[in-house]
């Protein structure tokens, strides 16, 4: 149980009454309206304990596109810093997951953007041509990149969310030869054991990004559906644990209505979480002690009860009006 109470005679009466039935833990917090005392009930059963991976880390496929150039796999001291966060969940993902591909010969690479086009950028760049903030060519990652990253996660005792590339399509369905041959080479290296996936990122950020196909919530839902079915089959049977799917990684869960719209084509089962991404836009001088406001944080708690709440009326509604929900997606709101 926790209160809040601020300074003065009423305060101190109710703490008094408070202490008297129940042993507290007590931390004083100044503010600008004066103190704050915070009172928590330690011996009041929790409201909620936390996975044990709750502290995790992301970072972006790019780095696969640029050889990871800021990233020493055999750092002694990357590795020292690593196991001590274990366990965690380490997410492999990004806008540049919607462009890589798995190439397993590793002498059959797409050049990178960086090779290929850094000395155009830098031209546009002085003269002052507008540039799209990400690189528009796919790239690949061989089977070294593949093995260096679950080797290192497997040995500091990290778990891996990988992004699969949503964008191979063919026609409105997602290709899934590439993620049969990753798949493939995963179970028989035993990496399948601390994977777990999404499939694609930011689908409903599709529409405005350069080079991107639309790919709407009643296809993203049917072709996590393909996904989910491909890491229970036989291909997947030398795994102890299976990968879990995570989806759909949106990037505003209340901005707009890719969320709504792929819970409710979605089938039963298919996803073991929904994911949305949060994000600070509106840089100010105060935003740092604005981020540790506790309640600046209400509307990520009311976007993650929506995603529940969701996710609990998809059995009932999935099947109503699926057509019209569709159609409403794609009109500008």
């Amino acid at each position: 149980m926790v209160a809040a109470f601020r300074s003065g005679p009423t305060a101190m009466t109710s703490l008094q009454g408070i202490c008297f039935l129940c042993v507290l833990w007590v931390a004083v917090v100044p503010t600008e309206q004066g103190l704050v005392y915070l009172i928590v009930n330690t011996t009041a059963p929790p409201l909620h304990q936390t996975d044990s991976r709750f502290l995790s880390l992301g970072i972006d496929v790019n780095l696969v596109r640029n050889r990871w150039q800021t990233f020493d796999f055999h750092s002694t001291r990357l590795r020292t810093l690593a196991k001590g966060l274990s366990p965690s969940y380490l997410r492999l993902s990004g806008t540049d997951a919607d462009r890589l591909i798995y190439k397993p010969d590793d002498n059959d690479i797409y050049p990178t953007e960086r090779q290929e086009a850094m000395p155009v950028k830098q031209k546009l760049r002085q003269r002052g041509v507008p540039q799209y903030p990400f690189p528009t060519t796919n790239f690949s990652m061989t089977t070294k990149d593949w093995d260096n990253i679950n080797q290192f996660a497997q040995d500091v005792g990290w778990r891996i969310i990988f992004g699969l590339n949503a964008q191979l399509r063919f026609g409105d369905h997602w290709a899934i030869e590439n993620a049969i041959q990753l798949l493939t080479y995963s179970s028989a290296k035993g990496y399948l054991e601390s994977l777990d996936f999404e499939l694609g990122n930011e689908p409903d950020l599709y529409p405005v990004g350069k080079g991107f196909r639309l790919v709407t919530p009643k296809q993203l839902a049917r072709d996590y559906t393909t996904l989910k079915k491909l890491l229970t089959s036989e291909l997947m049977s030398k795994t102890a644990v299976s990968p879990k799917l995570l989806g759909p990684a949106v990037a505003d869960f209340n901005g707009g209505n890719y969320m709504k719209f792929f819970l409710n084509y979605l089938e039963n089962d298919v996803v073991a979480a929904t994911t949305f991404h949060q994000y600070y836009r509106q840089w100010r001088a105060d935003l740092c002690r604005e981020l540790h406001r506790p309640g600046h944080s209400g509307h990520v708690q009311a976007g993650s009860r929506e995603c529940e709440d969701r996710s609990k009326q998809q059995q009932q509604t999935r099947h109503q009006d699926l057509a019209r929900r569709d159609l409403l997606y794609l009109l500008p709101t």
